[in-house]
């Protein structure tokens, strides 16, 4: 079970001591728990999202060879639980895996349930062959709820974008015109 710290460096004893247990180790093995950071820029909405908390990290992963297990349910596992703008999700609690688990454990998903009262989301571990029909069949239902917005916000924003576009040119060449005058 990992609970990484919350500074930057107070994370690198963590990375490296994964990275001794895992020349240790010859055999199946697994890690879960909250790791206070992201793998990737797209694994966090809202605030910033530097490459110094990024990079050991994944370093750290990779010189484990370790891999996130599938995962159905948010894709965000914790927030700040502040109001609007403010608000932050990030995806800092995983289950990973090393090859020789994933041959024994072939089926096993991880399930992050919706949050709650508190700001990281519960997670359940499961095993079932219907991991792949859950998600493909959420992602379905997920598009078909978008798409009137969508088409929506198209017809609002883009229906003569043609025109839109010869006009920002006309009005760029006037300008450029009237620069060439001064």
């Amino acid at each position: 079970m990992i609970y990484a710290f919350n500074g930057i460096q107070d994370r690198t004893p963590l990375w490296d001591h994964l990275w001794r247990f895992t020349g240790q180790v010859d055999g199946p093995w697994a890690m879960a728990g909250d790791f206070n950071c992201v793998l990737s820029a797209s694994e966090r909405v809202g605030g910033n999202t530097p490459n110094a908390e990024i990079e050991p990290c994944r370093a750290c992963v990779a010189d484990c060879e370790v891999v996130d297990i599938p995962a159905t349910g948010s894709l965000f596992t914790w927030n700040n639980k502040q109001q609007y703008v403010d608000r932050i999700y990030s995806r800092l609690d995983r289950f990973m895996i090393n090859k020789a688990w994933s041959d024994k454990f072939p089926e096993l998903y991880a399930n992050f349930l919706p949050d709650g009262i508190f700001d990281h989301t519960p997670c359940l571990l499961n095993s079932s062959t219907q991991v792949q029909q859950i998600r493909s069949f959420k992602l379905a239902k997920n598009l078909k709820l978008l798409k009137p917005s969508l088409k929506a916000l198209n017809r609002e924003k883009y229906s003569d974008i043609e025109k839109s576009t010869s006009v920002m040119q006309k009005r760029v060449a006037d300008l450029q015109e009237l620069i060439g005058k001064v």
